[in-house]
């Protein structure tokens, strides 16, 4: 009996649609990228495609090898393969399409789907010797990267203060140069030669603009940031263990320098599938191209629109480059296909996404409309529903999402079909406030978001002045809190004392100065009180009565030292206890209580609800924050908070709620989940979506210059050192 479209539609319990067979069906010996809408049913169409191999006899299970980005989504294309061969199995099809016994079915293996990253690491540890690595080396997480990173920086000989940043931003930098560096497959050394020759450059223009010495400077920076990042590295190695960039790195140079490995690859993995293309780094495409090109069967599913990684080295370039790099047996580019028909949203939601979605489009003739499937226009018409408001401020849109969400959930919506999504962590507060004011619980799923609440505010900032000094920021939010109350008089005159003390003198503040004077003697200074100042000293020196302070202010300044001093002693010692010393002296907890007090009417129990359940969250991430060696770090947890914070790293939180909790969570942290209901607030132009200029390399040492770059192509070129040319690259 044959394998055929008919039997296919049987196993599938349904039958496809035009583009689905088209893509399920198409030859398995040759490369296919299938460019997927948005709900058009990417994982079933990759499933069903291992089943149609599987059933026309041209695999095994075992010799199909299916990539994605998430253990989520690793785990759900898994089981939808297995229910799949299962049914294929009962159906009386084996691995070559015929007839066989179902005990037979345990000796022919599983597929293998894993992550992008497991994958490499998988590479790593069988053939990483190919390239002088030892095997047995830990894969690490992030918290104990960032504890690598700053144990390092602690110990380096390094003049790390031409740098010019604190060690915590520091920390941040060389986390994100090394993996960027990673990422896109640069060597060090690549980097600084290319900076040096940068410097040669703009030194012989002889009077450079400003631009062209920024460049310049940063250029320097990030030659020295660059030994750090090999530092780094090298520390890695000694202590035996891995992160997820150096997976990468050293996948691509597995697969590039030693090409037995392909082969062996090639041979195990006759049908490879690979997920979310859209969103592979630079590595990621060379090591895939270095193993499996040449014609074999690799299929290749993603969506340009929905590229979403860049800041960690992907480019949708990729997705356009597949054809190419991924030729078949006859050398021709690998076949294109669409899944343009969406089965998630109808009609009406389409029609909004594609007019949103309009300026994407532009340019790109391989990407088309989503359409919304028959099904769901006779049959969805009820969750078919776009509302839109449009509001004076954010507080009253923030109100109105409340009373909707509320209106929702008194109709019968459970909680949990409800997801408010949101651009940053500094979005949550207002709607977790709303929210609470109803009643209604909810559930924050990012550190951004956690770091948003006031409760976690006050005491992460307590935790970072005790750490860095020169956090300013922090220090600014504590002074000017409702604890401590320092007025904006006082904070400028203390920001003027911690000038001075970089100078360790009080020239230009003279008995009677005016904070005109103040503010004169600070713009004509040498010092770059950005970077090196530090109000935490000022506070606990704040200077002779020339400085004129509120009597209040400096009876405070001295009750503020004294806490601080009482809490670094105990620094050292577990982190957790720590945590728990600074909720003590500060009050928080008591604080809460009395918020919930003040509260109105019977809103109490849920905005203290909301208050110690981020509080509690906040304790259990130090508590289980530990180092490579079992110990917690102060400063290396407040690093690796605030590299988490800024890049949303692989921290998924569970606040501790009660049951039926509508989910507030960032967009990037929404990627390939789905609500019956979706809130979508605070969208405004040039904010949300946003209109940030990309961080550019001509001004920020973390990151690669564009000529350096697998995707240099696509991305601005800045085309000499006029003032004219920086202006356009700064543009564009």
């Amino acid at each position: 009996m044959n394998f055929g479209v008919d039997e296919l539609n049987g196993i599938l319990e349904h039958s496809m649609s035009p583009e689905q067979q088209d893509a399920i069906t198409s030859s398995v010996q040759d490369p296919l990228l299938v460019v997927a809408g948005a709900g058009s049913g990417k994982t079933s169409v990759m499933a069903a495609r291992v089943v149609w191999a599987l059933g026309i006899g041209a695999v095994s299970p075992d010799q199909i090898l299916g990539l994605t980005f998430t253990n989520k989504a690793s785990a759900e294309l898994s089981g939808r393969i297995r229910k799949l061969v299962g049914k294929l199995t009962d159906a009386g099809f084996g691995s070559q399409g015929t007839v066989i016994d179902g005990d037979e079915d345990e000796e022919l293996g599983e597929p293998v789907v894993s992550t992008y990253h497991a994958f490499a690491q998988r590479l790593v540890a069988e053939h990483g010797l190919r390239i002088g690595i030892e095997p047995g080396m830990r894969l690490v997480t992030a918290e104990e990267e960032v504890q690598s990173v700053y144990r390092t920086l602690v110990r380096s000989s390094l003049s790390l203060d031409r740098i010019a940043l604190g060690i915590t931003a520091l920390v941040g930098r060389v986390v994100e140069l090394d993996g960027i560096l990673a990422e896109q497959a640069i060597d060090p050394q690549a980097l600084r030669d290319f900076d040096e020759a940068l410097i040669d450059e703009i030194d012989a223009l002889g009077k450079p603009g400003a631009d062209a010495v920024k460049a310049r400077d940063t250029a320097r920076k990030r030659i020295l940031l660059s030994f750090v990042v090999e530092e780094v590295r090298a520390a890695r190695r000694d202590e035996d263990i891995l992160t997820f960039s150096d997976l990468m790195r050293f996948g691509v140079q597995i697969a590039e320098d030693a090409p037995e490995v392909g082969r062996l690859m090639r041979a195990q993995f006759p049908l490879v599938m690979l997920d979310e293309y859209q969103d592979t780094s630079v590595a990621q495409c060379r090591m895939l191209s270095a193993l499996f090109s040449g014609g074999h069967s690799v299929t290749a599913v993603g969506d340009p629109l929905q590229a979403i990684y860049g800041w960690r080295g992907a480019s949708v370039m990729a997705i356009d480059e597949f054809p190419l790099a991924f030729r078949r047996q006859n050398g021709e580019p690998a076949q294109t296909l669409q899944l343009s028909v969406s089965y998630r949203s109808g009609p009406k939601v389409l029609h909004v996404a594609n007019e949103i979605a309009a300026p994407l489009r532009a340019g790109r003739s391989s990407v088309q409309l989503s359409t919304a499937s028959s099904y769901n226009e006779s049959t969805n018409g009820a969750r078919d529903n776009v509302r839109t408001g449009l509001f004076i401020d954010r507080d009253t849109e923030a109100q109105w999402v409340g009373d909707r969400i509320a209106e929702l959930i008194g109709d019968g919506v459970p909680p949990n079909s409800i997801a408010v999504l949101l651009r940053t962590g500094m979005d949550f507060q207002p709607i977790a406030d709303a929210l609470a004011q109803r009643q209604v619980r909810a559930h924050i799923a990012n550190i951004g978001g956690l770091l948003a609440q006031p409760e976690v505010i006050e005491l992460f900032s307590v935790l970072e002045v005790i750490s860095d000094p020169a956090a300013n920021p922090s220090a600014v939010r504590l002074l000017s809190g409702p604890r401590w109350r320092i007025g904006a008089r006082d904070l400028a005159i203390l920001g003027a004392r911690a000038s001075h003390l970089t100078r360790t003198d009080d020239e230009g503040i003279a008995q009677g100065a005016s904070l005109l004077d103040i503010a004169v003697s600070n713009a004509i200074d040498s010092t770059d009180p950005v970077d090196v100042v530090s109000l935490v000293e000022a506070v606990a020196d704040p200077g002779p009565d020339s400085y004129h302070y509120s009597d209040e202010a400096r009876e405070r300044f001295q009750q503020i030292t004294d806490e601080l001093d009482s809490l670094r002693d105990r620094a050292n010692g577990p982190l957790a206890e720590l945590v728990g010393a600074v909720m003590a002296s500060t009050g928080l907890e008591t604080e809460v209580a009395r918020e919930a007090i003040r509260s109105a009417g019977t809103t109490a129990d849920a905005a203290y609800d909301r208050g110690t359940a981020a509080l509690a969250t906040f304790v259990d991430l130090a508590s289980n924050f530990s180092d490579v060696d079992g110990v917690g770090d102060l400063g290396a947890f407040v690093a690796y908070v605030r590299s988490a914070q800024r890049f949303e790293q692989r921290l998924d939180l569970d606040l501790p709620t009660r049951s039926g909790a509508v989910t507030l969570m960032t967009i990037h942290k929404a990627k390939g989940l789905q609500w019956p209901v979706v809130v979508l607030p605070f969208v405004a132009d040039g904010v949300f979506p946003s209109s940030n200029e990309l961080s550019r390399w001509t001004s920020a040492c973390q990151v690669v210059p564009h000529a350096l770059r697998g995707d240099r192509h696509a991305l601005p070129v800045l085309a000499g050192h006029e003032p004219k040319q920086h202006d356009a690259f700064r543009l564009a």
